[in-house]
């Protein structure tokens, strides 16, 4: 039976959650909640626990208290966040006796270099821990951001893996043009590594490239994310008996708040020439170029080496326009193309705009997902 005949799939859904809007921004909504929206519109229901990392506020650490917040509810399939969670042996003992498809998601690299371990410690060991984790859960499946980590897993035997390229929900892919505004392009995130920051300083490169903060910034929308965490562990400490009823509240603001701050972050792209994605620890697409082409922006992303699936989802200068992570002098080029011809910049737009929606909204993912679990089926990217 196809995923397509099935409309009574239940899911335990817990993805990586913070308890602040500091820690909490670098988690896309492609990646918790706009999978959800992929899950509803394939007919599965959802019963959304988020899973934190240590310490949370003890009260909202719901991965620990499933057992007792699902009640008698039974699930087909659980999806669960991996690497930074943390999960008891009681949650795990219950998982694998209650839920049979049990499916990891796994949206960071697990290897790197010395030098990237060197300038963010925490890197070493990863692979180690995912594979602890894997075990621990007894995980059936596991989505793998990189390609690389699929095929390693995949290669032990230890459990089913597949590349899981980002994907973003089909209401936030933007239809028909868009005029390019004529300023510069921009890089969101954190200038954390060394070659972040020499590419930073590079000369010239921010007369064409801006580094802004998120737009939800000039919002009060991660105020009441802070606010609702706040609020939420209060009334668990205080109220422990009706601790069903505030989680059941909790995520119906979270999922609120989450798909507000997302539709402020794809409506504020729309003044940048272009959407950049800078070399980073992550080997794959990061969620904001599929999110740019949703958004009606060109995506211009560092060429990630070693990974030749992930090159061919988009192709270069037609959908996509990439660079060499040591070769500023063409993301300059790039970079000033876009700021002198919008036309160029409307064709990579639309281009880009029709293969995501027909390979890489989230309904499409996870209905990909599903057949590959139930049929196994090997999903089409489009590459």
């Amino acid at each position: 039976m196809t995923s397509a005949a099935r409309s009574d799939r239940s899911i335990l859904f817990m993805p990586l959650e913070f308890t602040g809007w500091e820690m909490g921004k670098p988690q896309s909504y492609t990646a918790s909640f706009g999978l959800e929206d992929g899950m509803l519109a394939n007919g599965a229901r959802t019963f959304v626990a988020p899973a934190f990392p240590p310490p949370p506020h003890s009260e909202l650490a719901w991965q620990d208290q499933v057992s007792g917040l699902a009640g008698g509810m039974g699930f087909d399939q659980a999806w669960i966040g991996l690497v930074h969670a943390k999960y008891d042996p009681g949650f795990c003992a219950w998982l694998t006796a209650n839920v049979p498809v049990r499916v990891g998601m796994l949206f960071e690299s697990m290897a790197y270099t010395p030098r990237e371990c060197s300038e963010l410690p925490l890197l070493a060991g990863r692979e180690a821990h995912v594979f602890r984790q894997i075990a621990s859960l007894g995980l059936t499946h596991v989505l793998c951001g990189d390609e690389r980590d699929a095929a390693v897993i995949e290669a032990s035997g230890a459990v089913r893996a597949i590349w899981f390229p980002s994907a973003v929900p089909e209401r936030f892919v933007g239809h028909g043009g868009r005029p390019v505004l004529a300023g510069r392009s921009a890089f969101f995130g954190n200038l954390y590594s060394e070659e972040r920051r020499r590419l930073a300083d590079y000369p010239g490169i921010r007369e064409l490239l801006a580094f802004p903060k998120g737009p939800e910034l000039a919002t009060d929308l991660p105020a009441g994310f802070d606010a609702v965490h706040a609020r939420m562990a209060l009334a668990a400490r205080e109220r422990p008996e009706a601790l069903a009823e505030i989680h059941a509240r909790y995520v119906q603001e979270l999922r609120q708040l989450r798909q507000g701050i997302f539709a402020c972050w794809m409506g504020g792209l729309a003044q940048w020439n272009g959407l950049v994605n800078l070399p980073s620890y992550f080997k794959g697409y990061a969620g904001r170029v599929i999110e740019a082409m949703g958004a009606g922006v060109p995506a211009v992303s560092w060429r990630i080496p070693e990974r030749p699936r992930n090159l061919r989802l988009f192709e270069d200068g037609r959908e996509i326009l990439l660079f060499d992570r040591r070769d500023v002098p063409h993301l300059v080029e790039h970079l000033t193309r876009l700021r002198q011809d919008p036309d160029f910049g409307q064709r990579i737009i639309a281009a880009a705009r029709l293969k995501v929606l027909r390979y890489h909204t989230s309904e499409i993912r996870v209905r990909q997902v599903f057949d590959w679990i139930d049929e196994g089926m090997s999903p089409d990217y489009g590459c």
